[in-house]
C-alpha cells in the first residue's frame, strides 16, 4: 500500500504515519503479540466454575496458570500437573468473567475465558 496517511490527534499532540505495510502471517506465526488460539483438544472445566477447583487437560505441560480479572489484574494460580491434566485451586474470587492464561514449557501462551460463579 502506498499513499496512505493515518492521522491521530488525542489532544496531547499529533501522530502521523506516512507508510503502512500489510503482511499476511504464515501458518502458526504470531504477529500481534497476543496469545495464540486455544489448542484443539485442550479442555478447561468446569466452565462456569462453581467451587474452588478448575481442571485443564492439555498435551503440553504448563509452567504457569494465571487468571486476569476485568481490570487486567493478574491472579497466579497454584496447580498440580500429572501427565496430561492440571488442577488448580481458584481462590475465593468475586463472580464474573476472567481470562485464564496458560504458558507452556515451550513458551507458548494461550488464553480462554472463564466464568466464575
Amino acid at each position: 500500500m502506498s499513499g496512505v496517511r493515518i492521522f491521530l490527534d488525542e489532544g496531547e499532540g499529533t501522530f502521523w504515519v506516512n507508510q503502512v505495510s500489510l503482511a499476511k502471517p504464515q501458518d502458526g506465526e504470531e504477529i500481534t503479540g497476543l496469545p495464540e488460539a486455544w489448542p484443539v483438544g485442550w479442555k478447561v472445566y468446569p466452565n462456569p466454575v462453581v467451587g474452588h477447583t478448575v481442571w485443564l487437560e492439555a498435551n503440553e505441560r504448563p509452567t504457569s496458570l494465571t487468571l486476569y480479572d476485568a481490570r487486567g489484574r493478574a491472579i497466579p494460580l497454584n496447580f498440580q500437573w500429572n501427565s496430561s491434566q492440571a488442577h488448580a485451586t481458584v481462590p475465593g474470587l468475586p463472580e464474573g468473567l476472567y481470562s485464564l492464561q496458560v504458558v507452556t514449557e515451550q513458551g507458548r501462551a494461550f488464553s480462554k475465558k472463564l466464568l466464575i460463579q
